[in-house]
């Protein structure tokens, strides 16, 4: 059985999308009714996903569990719900999932990832220092850390670290999401220097399925293609043909201005300076070997912003 959780999130709806289009069976768990699918293809079961007694009632030895659920709080404003979601749950279904034998496909992330000012950013990877005010880099760290010792104790486990994931079906309109959208609507738009690797969404998530085959334990860096932000937006006008004028802001403005922003935030602004340079050789070798044009990806994006309800 195929059990994902996070099914309400972007990468967690893609997932459940993906299974059902292979011809999967699933079950998804969650704290709260689901939207955004179709009626009777998926089993959901309600519950509190940091019980162990709800979670015993619903692993068993043999399921695949993709642990999708993730809080990114990168304004930092309340650290017991990103230590709750991003932690506790975690922890929670590690656990289980060692007890009970399934096999965790864990989703992490790449901005906890130390990363070196220039070349290609590989595996294996080593974490950065966060602080407790740092909630997401500081909560998903933590939680990485616990899965890499339960792995260690014995558990069957895949960890994933995805960068700025992009694609349509991102319902709750998540950082990069919003990005794209601003700057599709807006006629002028405000680039700074640096830039992301972006990831498409249905490609990350054929990835992640299939590292629940992997007949190991491992851990993966998910990545696409490095893009600057100004060329990002210099695509969105392409592709939308519409009069958009991008103007180059220093750093030290951005910093000042962004502390009044209720948009964006400090953290955005330091993930965008970082080397972005990710490696994607060991994902194409035993994960994914063929990857989606970016403009497709962001063609598909700007459809869903356009149509969303």
């Amino acid at each position: 059985m195929w059990i994902v959780t996070g099914a309400s999130g972007h990468i967690g709806h893609q997932v459940c999308e993906t299974l059902l289009k292979q011809g999967n069976e699933v079950k998804v768990l969650a704290r709260n009714p689901l939207k955004h699918f179709p009626p009777n293809s998926i089993t959901v079961s309600l519950g509190n996903l940091s019980d162990p007694l709800f979670l015993r009632q619903e692993i068993y030895s043999g399921d695949v569990v993709v642990h999708c659920v993730g809080l990114i709080d990168l304004f930092n404003q309340d650290y017991e719900a990103s230590y709750e979601s991003n932690v506790k749950t975690t922890q929670a279904i590690a656990d289980i999932c060692l007890e009970n034998r399934a096999r965790l496909i864990y989703i992490s992330t790449a901005d906890i990832i130390e990363k070196e000012p220039t070349g290609w950013i590989e595996e294996p990877v080593t974490f950065k220092t966060f602080t407790k005010e740092e909630h997401y880099g500081y909560t998903k760290k933590e939680a990485t850390l616990h899965v890499r010792k339960a792995i260690k104790n014995g558990l069957s486990g895949i960890i994933l670290y995805p960068t700025a994931v992009i694609g349509p079906n991102d319902y709750k309109l998540g950082p990069i999401t919003s990005q794209v959208k601003q700057a599709v609507r807006k006629r002028f738009v405000f680039s700074l220097h640096g830039g992301y690797n972006f990831i498409d969404v249905e490609d990350l998530s054929k990835a992640i399925i299939q590292s629940a085959y992997l007949p190991y334990n491992d851990e993966f860096i998910l990545s696409g293609s490095n893009l600057s932000i100004t060329d990002l937006y210099k695509r969105i006008r392409k592709y939308t043909q519409k009069a958009k004028f991008i103007v180059h802001v220093p750093l030290w403005l951005a910093r000042w201005v962004i502390r009044y922003s209720k948009q964006y935030s400090l953290k955005m602004i330091e993930v965008i300076q970082e080397n972005h340079k990710f490696s994607n050789v060991k994902m194409k070798k035993y994960l994914l070997s063929e990857l989606k044009p970016f403009d497709l990806t962001l063609a598909e994006t700007i459809r869903f912003i356009q149509t969303k309800p």
